[in-house]
């Protein structure tokens, strides 16, 4: 197994904003559940995952305690678990020599393909009050992205563009009448590795015994999020809501290890009326309104549109289908919740070139939680 040790030694240190690799917006963490409609969730909320969204949206969380000790998600490719099966066998050949062979038509086969593999753990406490909502939760989050190139001759080039973030996040909303106004705070470490690798390099460093991960930079960075949501009409049956979020106040500067920049995003969100035991909601929003997250100035990247029905919600027993646009691509989600279980299945395409629809990276997401 010595290929997949490879790269999931790299993904032990950490994933990476926009880089050399791709052209993905940076963010720091997106809801399942919100990647399922659309990645809306601005003017929703209704969840701890808000810390990362939108805080106002705490406000719509259930009145009372709510614990989730257990949030885990893992994410992957199309492409990604075909291409460690092939390093794997490449790197399980007798000499050095038939790795390197192997391992450069592995380059070949799968050349211009972004590899992507996330994993993220967030348990978290919350409580809501008549007025206040109060949530604390830690991240720890990875995400490893890599793309083959020819380059020249066969030895080929693996560029590796990854990044682990870790640390406390912690939010309060206060909510009155038509307004809910929320601040969180995040103070992360992250670790970044972003370099290229040739075959020969990857078969050397797997024969000594390294680690890739000795060229990651570290750096740590505290960062604030400010947000509103405004209901436009209190009583009306379609209870339209505005939201509006400003994200990583200054700028997070983590030093070599790189920066998450501010965001300013809008959202707008209506809940058409429905049976007695179910719900929907519609949302829409535009990420990134002053285009500040990365060089390209696409709209269609920054758009999100998405529907969620609950054919039933109760606090125990609930169940919600997901579907949207987000870059451009479809999106689809399930959601299970029978008592302290949640199960969540969701799959959406993350855009790695400069505009929509130039290079989808299609990922599915597996989501476990456990609330007491």
């Amino acid at each position: 197994m010595r290929g997949a040790a490879l790269v999931l030694a790299a993904l032990l240190v950490l994933p990476l904003p926009a880089g050399a690799v791709t052209q993905e917006l940076p963010v720091i963490y997106q809801s399942p559940r919100a990647l399922g409609m659309g990645g809306a969730d601005v003017a929703i909320g209704g969840e701890p995952t808000a810390l990362f969204s939108n805080p106002a949206g705490l406000a719509r969380m259930e009145p009372g305690w709510n614990t989730l000790p257990l949030l885990v998600t893992a994410g992957l490719s199309d492409r990604t678990r075909s291409f460690i099966d092939a390093a794997d066998e490449a790197l399980d050949e007798d000499t050095a020599e038939e790795q390197r062979s192997e391992l450069a038509g592995v380059v070949r086969r799968f050349r211009g393909d972004n590899l992507h593999f996330a994993g993220n753990a967030l348990p978290n406490a919350s409580w809501r009050g008549r007025n206040w909502a109060v949530s604390v939760a830690w991240l720890e989050s990875v995400t490893f992205n890599a793309r083959t190139h020819q380059a020249f001759g066969d030895a080929g080039l693996i560029s590796i563009d990854a990044r682990r973030l870790r640390g406390p996040v912690a939010g309060v909303t206060h909510f009155s009448g038509p307004w809910a106004v929320g601040v969180s705070a995040k103070s992360l470490r992250m670790d970044r590795l972003r370099e290229s690798y040739s075959v020969r390099e990857l078969v050397e460093i797997t024969e000594a015994g390294d680690s890739i991960t000795d060229d990651a930079n570290s750096g740590r960075a505290t960062g604030f999020d400010v947000g509103v949501q405004y209901d436009l009409a209190p009583g009306y049956r379609w209870r339209p809501r505005l939201g509006a979020v400003v994200q990583n106040l200054g700028g997070m500067d983590f030093g070599d290890a790189g920066e998450i920049p501010r965001t300013v995003s809008l959202g707008l969100a209506i809940e058409p009326p429905a049976p007695r035991t179910a719900r929907l909601r519609l949302a829409a929003e535009y990420f990134d309104i002053f285009r500040e997250a990365g060089a390209d100035t696409d709209h269609m990247k920054r758009i999100r549109v998405g529907a969620e029905w609950w054919p039933w919600d109760r606090r125990r027993h609930a169940l919600a289908l997901r579907a949207g646009v987000y870059q451009g691509a479809y999106t689809a989600g399930v959601d299970l919740r029978v008592r302290g279980l949640r199960l969540g299945l969701a799959t959406y395409a993350e855009e790695q070139g400069a505009y929509a629809g130039q290079d989808r990276d299609r990922r599915y997401l597996l989501t476990v939680g456990l609330g007491l």
